[in-house]
C-alpha cells in the first residue's frame, strides 16, 4: 500500500541521519520527550535543541522529496 511505501521511505531517510541527529528525532518523536527534557539531558539550551530539530526535519524533507 501507499502508506507502507511512505513508511519504508521514511526509515531509509532516518538511516541517512548521523547518530546524534537520529537520537534527537528518536527522543522527541518516539520517546515523546519535550525539547526542554532532551536539552536538560544533554546539558544544553532548549533553543539549541529546537534549532537542531528544525534543521533535521528540513534535511528529512529534502531526502523524501528527492
Amino acid at each position: 500500500t501507499e502508506l507502507s511505501l511512505m513508511i519504508g521511505q521514511l526509515y531509509k531517510c532516518l538511516d541517512l541521519l548521523t547518530d546524534n541527529e537520529y537520537m534527537l528525532i528518536y527522543s522527541l518523536f518516539y520517546e515523546r520527550k519535550s525539547e526542554r527534557e532532551y536539552a536538560a539531558e544533554l546539558g544544553i539550551y532548549h533553543n539549541a535543541v529546537h534549532k537542531r530539530k528544525n534543521r533535521i526535519l528540513s534535511k528529512l524533507k529534502n531526502f523524501l522529496n528527492n
